[in-house]
């Protein structure tokens, strides 16, 4: 098998749901990979304005983690992947649900979708891990499907802010201590500047109505064919819920931790003790519940979960 392609790479990484859910977001059990859902279920309903009217598409949906939290907020959601074996077990984790659909990829486009034939779709965390010119097309083939109208919600690492630089400086270092006789992993994490992320966005036909980088992911809500009055209505909106989806300080923050605990540069009691520091708080309680997996996951390592 010839693994330094999406599909095969992704494939072979999943054979499970709990290795599916360690693939998509470091989930370690059910729980852990509803709660990541819920978050980011949340934002997407708040983002795009998701509705019961709604047709939405997730490109990259993974084991539905975000899905299976979202279609039931819809008329009907769309899954895609690239690996059939994680869209294997997103059909078991949706199994209950009329109003989905799934679709395996089998190249690097949404073929499969028609044209203007979706009224909002989105994909989280998954641009971070395509080399550019499939970022770009994949932007263009989102632009193809979705309606006059139709909005779209997109992400990826920050470049330029602190800690996606220091995220990206651990791809680095790990380079270059890598056996450089061997290609770099094709689903590697890769990293965008503000800039650069709008002008991919821009530059595939879309209007951006919002994009946000005080974190370190680059968010950006855009449009497609909106008139003007329509533009200003949902930019309305952004300025009105942004800080119900944009990522905040603390968020970012915890994310470092998170980041300095997978690469063993701290112990997880040092990030326990800063969330303990937080309170009770939804974004401190996410973590929270992170943690525990990701420690309890890890016991030979780091000793017995502190909570």
């Amino acid at each position: 098998m010839d693994r330094n392609n999406y599909k095969d790479k992704w494939n072979d990484r999943v054979s499970s749901l709990k290795s599916g859910a360690i693939a998509v977001d470091g989930s370690t059990d059910e729980e852990t990979l509803l709660s990541n859902g819920q978050w980011t279920s949340d934002q997407m309903q708040i983002a795009l304005n998701i509705n019961k009217d709604d047709t939405v598409l997730e490109m990259g949906c993974g084991v539905a983690r975000i899905g299976k939290l979202l279609a039931p907020h819809c008329k009907k959601w769309i899954g895609v992947d690239i690996s059939e074996n994680m869209l294997n077990v997103a059909k078991e984790r949706l199994g209950d649900l009329d109003n989905v659909e799934f679709h395996d990829l089998k190249r690097n486009d949404l073929a499969c979708i028609p044209d203007n034939s979706v009224d909002k779709a989105y994909s989280v965390a998954v641009f971070c891990h395509l080399d550019k010119e499939d970022l770009f097309n994949y932007l263009r083939e989102m632009y193809r499907i979705l309606k006059p109208g139709g909005t779209i919600y997109v992400e990826t690492w920050n470049l330029a802010h602190d800690i996606g630089w220091k995220r990206w400086q651990y791809e680095a270092d790990n380079w270059f201590i890598a056996d450089h006789s061997q290609r770099k992993d094709v689903t590697r994490n890769q990293f965008c500047s503000p800039d650069e992320f709008d002008l991919y966005v821009k530059k595939s036909g879309f209007d951006i109505l919002g994009s946000y980088s005080d974190s370190v992911w680059n968010q950006i809500v855009a449009v497609k064919e909106a008139t003007d009055d329509s533009k200003q209505s949902h930019i309305d909106y952004l300025v009105k819920h942004e800080s119900d989806f944009v990522y905040s300080a603390t968020f970012s923050k915890l994310f470092e931790y998170a980041m300095d605990v997978t690469y063993n540069a701290i112990h997880p009691k040092e990030m326990m003790t800063y969330i303990d520091s937080l309170g009770d708080v939804p974004v401190a309680v996410l973590y929270r519940r992170f943690l525990i997996g990701l420690w309890g996951n890890n016991v030979e390592l780091w000793g017995d979960v502190e909570q």
